[in-house]
């Protein structure tokens, strides 16, 4: 019973001092915020596919479903055709990275690896990689995109890739010009869940040192 009323007690404290606390997630948001500018600023060079389905080219007259009636178009299936896309610049990896070694040769291949970036957004998949040198993450996405590019139309004479995906190659990469900041966020959140600790815990402590006088009485 003793415990439970020490920790209301304690609980009723904080809450009082609540401004204390609030006072120390803002101070490490901030510190996060800070410690992300100071770490190395990085330049993200972005390149642009377009791959969407002509379902003028596909011979739904010849598709049966597996209980033998019509077949119907899914957005799985379309998803499926376009995934190939990524899987074809995946393969282009090994090269790539090869390419890049050359131009900065400090480069590791995890390093690569965590820089670089292959998303779709409906019908346009973006080649995205990030270096602190704007020039370079610009000539190492070109580099790639050009010869992915070629790779996905040997796919499609090999028929790997669907001859119905359209394909084209809408933007190379230009040089970058603002750089970009990353984990942000996460340091600012980080910062502000160790001010939460740290508040509550400088809280707590001045509680009890204050309390102690009043509970030391003579006998």
């Amino acid at each position: 019973m003793t415990k439970d009323l020490e920790v209301l007690a304690s609980f009723k404290h904080i809450v009082r001092l609540w401004w204390v606390v609030a006072l120390g997630m803002i101070l490490g948001g901030l510190s996060g915020i800070g410690i992300s500018r100071i770490l190395p600023a990085t330049y993200e060079a972005e390149a642009i596919f377009h791959a969407s389905i002509d379902f003028r080219d596909i011979n739904f007259e010849n598709l049966v479903a597996e209980k033998g009636g019509p077949y119907e178009w899914t957005q799985y299936d379309e998803d499926l055709a376009l995934e190939m896309v990524k899987s074809v610049l995946l393969e282009k990896v090994p090269e790539a990275f090869e390419y890049a070694h050359s131009l900065d040769s400090t480069i590791t291949f995890p390093e690569f690896q965590h820089n670089f970036q292959i998303e779709r957004l409906h019908a346009q998949w973006y080649l995205r990689y990030r270096h602190t040198d704007a020039q370079i993450a610009a000539k190492i996405v070109n580099y790639w995109a050009t010869n992915g590019f070629e790779a996905m139309k040997d796919a499609q004479a090999e028929e790997r890739l669907e001859p119905y995906v359209l394909l084209d190659l809408i933007s190379l990469a230009s040089d970058p010009q603002e750089p970009k900041y990353y984990l942000t966020n996460q340091l600012a959140f980080g910062g502000m869940l160790i001010g939460f600790v740290c508040g509550i815990l400088f809280v707590t402590i001045v509680e009890r040192r204050t309390a102690s006088p009043s509970k030391e009485q003579p006998a």
